[in-house]
């Protein structure tokens, strides 16, 4: 029996390719096709690991049928650190009672889905990091770039020969930038991390 999406939802495996695609730039459906298990196995898993990674971190929600109180419930964030969260992923479905145990069991289930165009928000940061030079904490612009100009501009040739200390160098970039700078955050613009 196959699962019908609701008006304005993705079923797991749209989500699924859309990770998959998003994790393989460049690669057509024939070259996923063309190969062999243990390949597929790979690629497979790292897009379950990606989907995984998005729900528990809240970028991204997925909802399940809740047909006794008339709507779509959200899975939480938190169930997603769980040892059923692969399970749960790669069957599509969700056991909002917990899953069977027995053969006997019969606790209801409802298939994944997701709101139509939220992974596309989701990974479109990721798309957007992978392509910049500089990696930002979320909320604030890095200063990496303003820092490793500052530098250049301080020590054309490097601070090494002038036996300046990293704190040393961090508080002249300071100044110079006119704003404070910690020594690590020189270091990882300077090495380019």
């Amino acid at each position: 029996m196959s699962d019908f999406a609701p008006s304005g939802y993705a079923l797991v495996e749209h989500v699924l390719a859309t990770v998959l695609r998003h994790l393989n730039p460049g690669k057509l459906d024939e070259d996923f096709e063309k190969m062999d298990a243990q390949q597929g196995q790979e690629v497979a898993l790292a897009a379950v690991r990606k989907l995984r990674s998005l729900l528990f971190d809240g970028k991204l929600t997925a909802y399940y049928n809740q047909p006794i109180f008339g709507g779509m419930g959200k899975i939480p964030s938190h169930f997603w650190l769980g040892d059923s969260a692969d399970g749960t992923i790669v069957s599509g479905r969700y056991w909002p009672f917990g899953p069977n145990t027995s053969y006997r069991d019969d606790k209801p289930s409802s298939p994944l889905f997701f709101k139509e165009g939220e992974v596309e928000a989701a990974l479109t940061p990721d798309i957007e990091r992978t392509a910049g030079d500089e990696i930002a904490k979320p909320g604030r612009p890095s200063k990496q770039p303003q820092v490793k100009a500052a530098y250049w501009k301080l020590y054309p040739s490097g601070h090494g020969k002038d036996g300046q200390s990293w704190k040393a160098v961090a508080n002249a970039v300071s100044k110079e930038i006119g704003e404070q700078v910690h020594e690590d955050t020189v270091i990882r613009a300077v090495r380019g991390e």
